[in-house]
């Protein structure tokens, strides 16, 4: 509940991938990462008061995973193709 009387809303968003560090450590300043659990997977979860707020801030850590992501695997190209 907020102090208002309405409840909080929530997103949570559980992560697996074979980069999973690097791409946790992408949004360690962002918010709070959870993990790794039994199954080796992050975790990170959003409250927010107003759902238009959890949307923008979703939005932006997706956004952070996105831009991440896409580093990693130029980055995996890269080393690939220098390897041949």
């Amino acid at each position: 509940m907020t102090s208002d009387g309405h409840s909080a809303w929530r997103a949570t968003l559980e992560i697996s991938h074979p980069q999973i560090e690097s791409l946790m450590a992408s949004l360690s300043a962002e918010v709070e990462v959870a993990g790794p659990d039994e199954y080796g997977a992050y975790s990170i979860t959003l409250n927010e008061s107003k759902a238009r707020n959890l949307r923008a801030f979703w939005n932006t850590r997706m956004r952070s995973l996105e831009a991440a992501s896409s580093v990693l695997s130029h980055l995996a190209k890269g080393s690939s193709s220098t390897a041949k």
